[in-house]
C-alpha cells in the first residue's frame, strides 16, 4: 500500500498581473524499517496559469490584510502612546505627593519647634522663675510652693502637646488655666479671666486645634490688660455653630490699631495654616480692635477635626 504526499506552491506578482503554480509530489513506501526508505522529489510538473479573476481575488486578499494590518498598527501604537502618557504621569504625580509630603513634614517639625520656643521663651521662663524665687524671699513658701507645681504642671502639658496639632478641648483648657493662675500671681492687681462653654460642646470629646489659645491671652495681657490703669478682664468663650466651632477671646485693654497686623503676623497664623494643610480645613480668624476700648480674636474652625 502506498501513500502519496502532494506539495503545492503557488507565486504570484500583483504588479504583472501573472500567477505561477508548482506541483511537487512525493510518494514513498509504507515499509516499517523506516531507515532504508527513501523519498524522492523532483517530479516538475507543467506550469499552471492562473485567470484575471483568480489574481484580481488575490489582489483584493492582499490589500484587505494590508489595511487590516495598517489599522492593527495604529490602534497598538495609540494604545502604546497613552499607555506610556498614563504611565508618566502617574510617575510624575507620585513624585509630587513625595515632594509635598516630605514638605509638610517638615513644616511641620519646625511648627513644633516654633511651638516650643513660643511656650518655652526665655522672658517667660525667667519671670517665672523670679516671681519663684520672690515668695521664697518673703516667706510666702506656701505659694511658692503652688506656684512651682503648676509650672511644673504646664511644662509637662507644654511638652506633651507640642508635637500634635490639635487636643481634646479638655486638655488645652486644663493648661490654659494653669497658665492664667500663674500670670494672675504676677501681676500686683491681678485680673478676671471666665471660661465659656456652648452647652452643645462635649469638653472630652471636641478636638482644637492645639497651643493656639494661650498666645492669645498672652497678647491680651500683656498688650492689653497690663497697660490699663484698672483692673482688666479677660473673657474666653467656645461657641458651637453647624458645621464649625469658633473660639473667641476678648479683653477690656487698651486696645490699638496696630494689633490686628501683630497677630496676624504671630505664630497663631501660621499654626493654623499648617492645620489647614494637613487636615483640608478651612479656618479664619477675625480680629477687632479699638483704642481704650480692648480687643476681640475670633477663630473659627471644623468641628470634625481628627485627633
Amino acid at each position: 500500500m502506498k501513500k502519496t504526499l502532494s506539495i503545492i506552491l503557488i507565486t504570484f506578482s500583483i504588479a504583472s498581473a501573472n500567477a505561477q503554480a508548482y506541483l511537487f509530489k512525493t510518494s514513498y513506501g509504507n515499509h516499517h524499517s523506516s531507515r532504508s526508505d527513501r523519498i524522492a522529489f523532483g517530479e516538475k510538473l507543467p506550469l499552471i496559469s492562473l485567470d484575471s479573476t483568480s489574481v484580481h481575488r488575490l489582489d483584493s486578499l492582499q490589500k484587505i490584510t494590508d489595511r487590516n494590518f495598517q489599522i492593527a498598527f495604529k490602534i497598538f501604537s495609540f494604545l502604546f502612546f497613552f499607555g506610556t502618557l498614563n504611565l508618566f504621569l502617574k510617575c510624575f504625580r507620585k513624585g509630587k505627593r513625595v515632594k509635598e509630603d516630605e514638605k509638610l513634614a517638615t513644616e511641620k517639625k519646625l511648627a513644633e519647634l516654633k511651638v516650643l520656643r513660643n511656650h518655652l521663651n526665655p522672658h517667660f521662663l525667667f519671670n517665672t522663675i523670679n516671681s519663684i524665687q520672690t515668695f521664697i524671699l518673703e516667706n510666702k513658701h506656701s505659694i511658692a510652693d503652688s506656684y512651682l507645681v503648676k509650672y511644673s504642671q504646664l511644662i509637662r502639658n507644654i511638652l506633651n502637646h507640642s508635637q500634635a496639632l490639635t487636643v481634646l478641648l479638655s486638655d488645652e483648657l486644663e493648661s490654659i488655666k494653669l497658665y492664667v493662675e500663674l500670670e494672675q500671681l504676677r501681676i500686683s492687681r491681678g485680673f478676671d479671666f471666665e471660661i465659656k462653654v456652648d452647652d452643645k460642646i462635649n469638653q472630652k470629646e471636641v478636638v482644637i486645634p492645639s497651643m493656639i489659645i494661650r498666645p492669645l491671652i498672652e497678647n491680651a495681657i500683656w498688650h492689653g490688660i497690663s497697660k490699663k490703669k484698672s483692673k482688666g478682664r479677660i473673657t474666653l468663650a467656645f461657641i458651637a455653630k453647624p458645621e464649625t466651632i469658633e473660639i473667641c477671646v476678648s479683653d477690656n485693654g487698651v486696645g490699638h490699631d496696630d494689633t490686628k497686623a501683630m497677630i496676624k503676623k504671630s505664630f497663631v497664623a501660621d499654626r493654623l495654616k499648617l492645620l489647614d494643610e494637613s487636615f483640608s480645613n478651612k479656618s479664619s480668624m477675625d480680629i477687632q480692635s479699638a483704642n481704650n476700648v480692648g480687643t476681640i480674636v475670633s477663630i473659627h474652625f471644623s468641628n470634625d477635626l481628627p485627633r
